[in-house]
């Protein structure tokens, strides 16, 4: 069973299949045509704009909508207990976390109705934005990352940030033990028992630990061509901050 797959008969237990939808971007073609043969009551969204801000994802999923939305990334497997108890949740929004990771949505998150527009916040088109956002969310007071602002990072940045206006938080902690407000639901999820590792990386599938071809082409042939080719971008990434810091 590929991901989507998975994802997709993880959320009909939950909702009826006319009632999902998937965003597509790069390559949705391919994404198309497997619903199409799979799964043809579901919804595919294009995001003409994914080469632009990650929000564009967000608001592409909620275009058109009239309803509480629960959002997954594609990329992640939830626990089904865990999508029940976001699911379930009444308040402006529902969210997971536990104490190592606070505010961590672990791929999921659920927007009623009413706070949908906050996603129209055109804070998330500027990178600036996001690093300030960045900041907040380490405790740190300059912005050390290495993001792009279409990177599916940034989505994690902005879910953050929707928890800050949302929840009136002025500071990372805790939630479970601190957050006193009524409009968020922080859901705690214990990691050794319900986290299920995302596929950011072909390295976590079980194609590549099973398949010894494929570990020697990548490890000893494709990721040393990949680093040979990103070394003067970040060369001249290290020199824009150096001369940064020189003109402060």
């Amino acid at each position: 069973m590929i991901q989507l797959q998975r994802v997709i008969e993880d959320a009909k237990l939950f909702a009826d299949e006319k009632d999902i939808f998937i965003v597509g971007g790069y390559k949705y073609k391919l994404i198309q045509d497997f619903l199409k043969k799979n799964y043809p009551k579901i919804t595919l969204k294009v995001n003409n704009r994914y080469r632009e801000s990650a929000i564009y994802s967000f608001r592409t999923a909620a275009n058109g909508e009239n309803d509480d939305i629960v959002f997954m990334f594609a990329d992640e497997s939830i626990s089904r207990e865990n999508i029940k108890k976001i699911c379930q949740s009444q308040r402006k929004m529902a969210i997971m976390c536990h104490d190592d990771y606070y505010y961590y949505s672990l791929g999921i998150m659920k927007l009623r109705r009413d706070v949908l527009s906050e996603m129209n916040d055109n804070r998330y088109l500027s990178m600036k934005a996001l690093k300030e956002i960045y900041c907040f969310a380490n405790n740190k007071k300059e912005y050390d990352g290495d993001f792009s602002i279409n990177s599916g990072i940034c989505l994690g940045y902005i879910i953050i940030d929707l928890i800050r206006k949302i929840g009136g938080i002025n500071k990372i902690e805790n939630p479970i033990n601190t957050y006193t407000g009524e409009d968020i639901d922080f859901i705690h999820y214990n990691p050794k028992s319900e986290y299920i590792p995302d596929l950011d990386y072909y390295s976590d599938t079980d194609e590549y630990k099973t398949n010894l071809p494929m570990r020697l082409y990548s490890d000893y042939i494709s990721d040393p061509i990949r680093w040979v080719l990103r070394l003067p971008g970040r060369i001249l990434s290290k020199i824009k901050k150096a001369w940064a810091k020189c003109a402060e």
